[in-house]
């Protein structure tokens, strides 16, 4: 009878074991590398402060705050973005090196989507140091970008209008830069101070 109770136990506890492993395994061999997606920021929007619209044209006082949480580096073409959107722009003045980049005259090309803060070699994105989502419909107009990565004095830098897949999460796979109607992406050029 003991010898019975034993070896039961060492089956519930070999069961156990092997599904934590199994699960581990899973975990770790399971999810698929995401080919030729160097950027993957991820927004946590429950941390986002929306910025209501004002019915007077007033520019709202709050900033939006967009906490991000991985960035990886990209090297998406700026010659060969994938979505054209509606009439857009925005300005990023020349500012101070830091872990935010201040936006200004936005107009944007769609209800929905991100402006990013990157590095750029040429014609090449490279690096997103920083994304904001943006929704139009809900309000949620970013005026100041908050970056992972901060800028260093004396680079330049681009903010940049992208697509938004819907997944509340950015990812250059699924998130193309906008580009107008005359095929240049909506973007705008800044020197870091």
């Amino acid at each position: 009878m003991e010898e019975e109770k034993r070896e039961g136990q060492k089956t519930v506890v070999a069961f156990i074991s092997g599904l934590l492993i199994g699960g581990l395994l899973m975990w770790v061999f399971g999810a698929q590398p995401k080919k030729n997606l160097p950027v993957d920021v991820k927004v946590d929007d429950t941390k986002t402060t929306d910025t209501p619209a004002t019915t007077d044209g007033a520019t709202p006082p709050a900033p939006t705050e967009v906490k991000t949480e991985t960035a990886k580096p990209t090297s998406t073409s700026m010659t060969k973005p994938e979505v054209i959107a509606g009439v857009g722009s925005l300005s990023s003045a020349n500012q101070k090196a830091g872990m935010k980049v201040s936006v200004s005259d936005i107009k944007y090309p769609a209800n929905t989507g991100w402006i990013t803060v990157q590095n750029f070699v040429g014609d090449k994105l490279g690096t997103t140091l920083g994304a904001a989502r943006f929704d139009v419909k809900a309000g949620l107009m970013p005026k100041d970008i908050s970056l992972i990565v901060p800028t260093v004095a004396g680079k330049e830098y681009k903010v940049v209008f992208h697509s938004s897949d819907g997944d509340r999460a950015y990812a250059s796979a699924t998130d193309k830069v906008m580009v107008g109607a005359d095929g240049k992406p909506l973007a705008s050029t800044f020197k870091a101070e």
